[in-house]
């Protein structure tokens, strides 16, 4: 009868499968051996079968056996480097620390300043030290400002207007109506809208501007405003200052 001998590594493991018909108990045994030791042992009780076809059950028994171990192996293999990705992804996430640019320290200071008088650079400092990013650190120093008496809405939209620049040049996402309490509209530098829909239009300019003005009364959100605004323009040129620098068309 046949035997079959076959070694496999899984990991940093190494096995022996040993695959044979024990014709005492017509059974067809896989004996997994690590270092001369066996650590499992697969079973196949095979009644009823020809000499003749045993060989090929023994071929196809093994077969399973180790095709199962290798998929265990590869699974285990997964869970691992997964675990590895996540571990790796928290230890950046713990490593990043949120910095407040120099060149606005001094703004934020003086802003927050008559809320905490003498220790307002220990509660700036301990807030920067707390915070994920420019909106976390706005968010809590208004809620900080807000226990001393300061308007909390006011409060974030001052420290959004100092911020605004750097937000914009960062490309960091926020909400411009929620920071400053205006919708586009609101927001919207009118002259300049005019001018630019004047070169592209001539006498139609009124008509296409009201048609902007309707469309950005629910736009919600700096790039969906400046595509509304786009989507009328031909001038690549212009359209691509302006998305450079939304100020053009926006307060903000």
């Amino acid at each position: 009868m046949l035997s079959i001998n076959q070694d496999i590594k899984i990991g940093n493991k190494k096995f022996h499968i040993q695959t044979e018909y024990y014709k005492t108990v017509n059974k067809i045994v896989s004996n997994i051996l690590q270092n001369g030791l066996v650590v499992k042992k697969v079973e196949k009780e095979v009644v009823g079968i020809s000499p003749e076809d045993i060989d090929k059950e023994i071929k196809k028994f093994h077969t399973f056996v180790v095709s199962r171990l290798l998929q265990a192996g590869q699974k285990q293999k997964e869970k691992v480097e997964q675990k590895e990705v996540v571990e790796r992804e928290v230890e950046q996430a713990q490593s990043v620390r949120f910095e407040l640019p120099s060149h606005l320290y001094g703004k934020v200071v003086d802003l927050v300043g008559d809320y905490f008088g003498i220790i307002t650079e220990e509660i700036v400092n301990g807030i920067i030290s707390q915070s994920t990013d420019i909106i976390d650190f706005i968010e809590k120093l208004a809620k900080e400002a807000e226990a001393e008496g300061a308007d909390y809405e006011s409060i974030k939209k001052k420290l959004f207007r100092i911020f605004a620049d750097y937000l914009l040049a960062a490309n960091v996402s926020f909400n411009i109506t929620e920071m400053t309490g205006k919708n586009f509209v609101e927001l919207l530098r009118a002259e300049a809208l005019e001018n630019l829909l004047e070169e592209e239009y001539g006498i139609l300019a009124g008509q296409v501007e009201e048609e902007i003005l309707a469309e950005l009364e629910n736009a919600s959100s700096l790039d969906q405003a400046i595509d509304i605004v786009l989507s009328r323009i031909e001038d690549e040129e212009k359209k691509q200052k302006i998305r450079e620098n939304p100020r053009i068309l926006f307060r903000i």
